[in-house]
């Protein structure tokens, strides 16, 4: 007589920890635009870096919120890690658009980008770390 075993068991996804995520991106998002502002306030830097400093933020703001994400739901990190960055990526155009903002095809195609690549590498490596 044969055994057999039952196939593994998938969890759903996890809306908790995407919307704890994004929030956290957020939270991450404005305390590196206090901290850059300050930075670029004080020293001698010229305008010429805020937009890398702004995409290098929204890349960071999203990859810890998809890092904690994936990390809080313990499976499928690249798809919470996705959710984060996209959730992530439509509220702050959202808000941008409320906020009085330019909309530009370019820039808006980076940011989904980067929100795109920033929400995959933190949800995969929020699954992989065993810390």
């Amino acid at each position: 007589m044969t055994k057999f075993s039952s196939p593994p068991v998938s969890r759903p996804f996890n809306f908790n920890s995407t919307f704890l995520g994004t929030a956290l991106a957020f939270i991450v998002a404005v305390l590196l635009i206090v901290v850059s502002g300050t930075i670029l306030y004080f020293s001698p830097a010229t305008d010429k870096w805020i937009p890398a400093s702004g995409l290098l933020i929204f890349f960071l703001s999203v990859f810890s919120g998809s890092f904690f994400a994936a990390k809080k739901a313990g499976t499928k990190g690249l798809f919470h890690g996705l959710g984060v960055g996209v959730l992530f990526f439509v509220l702050s155009l959202i808000i941008g658009l409320f906020l009085g903002a330019e909309i530009m095809g370019l820039a808006i195609g980076k940011k989904l980008i980067t929100a795109l690549l920033a929400g995959s590498l933190g949800g995969i490596w929020g699954v992989g770390d065993k810390s």
